[in-house]
């Protein structure tokens, strides 16, 4: 998405036009929740497994690492009042290619505090992008049906996350921890390119 454009803007550019953009537009975010889904679904499956078999992470460590990991979402309110002059699908963008290098780096940590710090900033952007994926397909429809196009993207996402658990229970004797966070990471990077 070069720049966002609304169904409010339609006159200002000739309807053909308008309409080709737009499309495109629902595409690239469509493409993008699928890609997000895919990505944090296979994140997901493995994380839990990874933490206990390679980490050794004890049921106490996980209430710290689960409660550190949602400090970011409360202080959401607060960046997106940081954030509010970008546009939704720059902001939907920078948070997912942050998020990506978070999820990619389990793989790489050796310690239960590298783990926590890993976990709490790709925490800080992914609470961003839940809020700004429901404000772009707002922003998309021009304030039309935007409830039916909120249920279209949950369910695209919904669809992309049944698909990584498939792809995790077929992949899991091939693929190490690692290679399943890289392609974690990978589809959520991918998906911040393409806003």
């Amino acid at each position: 998405m070069q720049s966002l454009q609304t169904s409010s803007e339609a006159s200002s550019e000739p309807d053909g036009n308008h309409t080709a953009i737009l499309r495109r537009d629902w595409l690239l975010f469509s493409i993008s929740v699928f890609l997000f889904g895919y990505g944090f679904g296979v994140y997901s499956v493995v994380f839990l497994n990874y933490i206990t078999d390679t980490l050794h992470v004890h049921p106490v460590q996980m209430g710290v690492l689960e409660s550190s990991r949602e400090i970011p979402g409360l202080l959401a309110v607060g960046i997106a009042g940081l954030v509010a002059s970008f546009a939704e699908n720059r902001v939907g963008a920078g948070s997912l290619i942050f998020s990506a290098l978070g999820v990619a780096a389990p793989g790489y940590v050796h310690t239960f505090p590298e783990l926590v710090a890993v976990t709490v900033f790709w925490s800080v952007f992914m609470h961003q992008w839940f809020t700004t994926s429901s404000a772009i397909p707002l922003a998309l429809s021009g304030g039309t049906r935007g409830g039916r196009h909120l249920g279209r993207m949950a369910s695209i996402g919904a669809a992309a996350t049944i698909l990584a658990y498939v792809s995790v229970h077929v992949l899991v004797h091939h693929v190490s921890y690692r290679g399943f966070f890289l392609i974690a990471g990978s589809m959520i990077l991918l998906a911040g390119l393409l806003l």
